[in-house]
């Protein structure tokens, strides 16, 4: 999305390390049980991260993450890739009313990341607690509860999320792997622009085996790791599981010829799942010409 920003030099015989992670949906303190179980160590200098995007909505961290993801931004230490939830609350942000009850809402749970944003739980604004207390009683009123958190928002809030967005990239690559959110765009593929392959079907993609052509193993998040896993093996899928320790076994990282699935269902299992690349090839921004679409 973005230029220039996240283009570090490097020794080619360095050999690197990145922490890849997806569809942290605000919840921090998850992200932080993972990072530290992987044995990520914040004072190597060889060693960065990279979230594949989707890190709001749902979950009630937001905030924490968004203050998160900016410091090591400073710190030169994280790549980040623009997911469909950036993109989606990008558009909110740039026109409110857009907001819509069923798939912003109850789906993709904006109302949550805001009031995060909006620390709710701090606040003593009677606008707020009267909103709040409508919502409950009355999801269409969510649009205007919705709005009102927009004008709400703290200023510091706006310029994190401003400096969040703008260093937001589509993907990143390097000889032997291509790290998106949804799906990678490309010419004569499923997807030709990137603005289209974060919202992916990615079952379909993987059915149809819209692959790099030339070998390049993806690393993605955006689905379900079980749900890939079976489009991969060409499964029926299961409408129901038994216990919730069969339901966090299925939200393990997924991994197979052709690409790594990441996302773990974070709201629902209380994990997420942290990929270690150790590589001697740095990451770079992917760039997409225009004229291709």
């Amino acid at each position: 999305m973005n230029k220039n920003k996240n283009e570090n030099s490097f020794d080619a015989a360095t050999s690197l390390t990145y922490y890849i992670f997806s569809d942290v949906h605000g919840e921090y303190d998850a992200l932080q049980r993972a990072l530290k179980k992987s044995g990520y160590n914040p004072k190597d200098k060889n060693s960065y991260l990279v979230s594949l995007g989707d890190a709001f909505d749902r979950g009630v961290q937001s905030f924490e993450v968004l203050k998160w993801m900016v410091e090591n931004i400073h710190a030169h230490k994280l790549l980040a890739v623009c997911g469909n939830h950036e993109l989606r609350f990008q558009e909110l942000m740039e026109n409110p009313t857009q907001y819509h009850r069923e798939s912003d809402g109850l789906c993709n749970g904006v109302i949550q990341t805001m009031m995060s944003f909006c620390h709710m739980d701090k606040v003593n604004v009677p606008l707020v607690k009267e909103s709040a207390a409508k919502i409950a009683l009355d999801m269409s009123y969510s649009l205007s509860f919705f709005c009102d958190l927009v004008h709400l928002m703290p200023s510091n809030i706006s310029m994190m999320l401003a400096e969040y967005f703008y260093n937001l990239e589509w993907g990143f690559q390097n000889k032997d792997y291509i790290l998106v959110h949804g799906w990678f765009a490309h010419k004569g593929g499923l997807y030709i622009t990137p603005e289209t392959a974060v919202w992916a079907n990615t079952p379909e993609c993987i059915k149809a085996k819209d692959y790099p052509a030339d070998g390049r193993k993806l690393i993605i998040g955006h689905f379900a790791t079980e749900t890939l896993k079976e489009a991969y093996e060409a499964n029926i899928m299961r409408s129901s599981l038994h216990t919730c320790e069969d339901f966090i076994s299925l939200c393990e990282t997924f991994e197979c010829d052709k690409f790594i699935a990441l996302d773990g269902s974070t709201n629902a299992s209380g994990k997420v799942n942290i990929y270690v690349l150790k590589t001697n090839e740095p990451l770079t921004p992917i760039k997409y010409d225009k004229t291709q679409n």
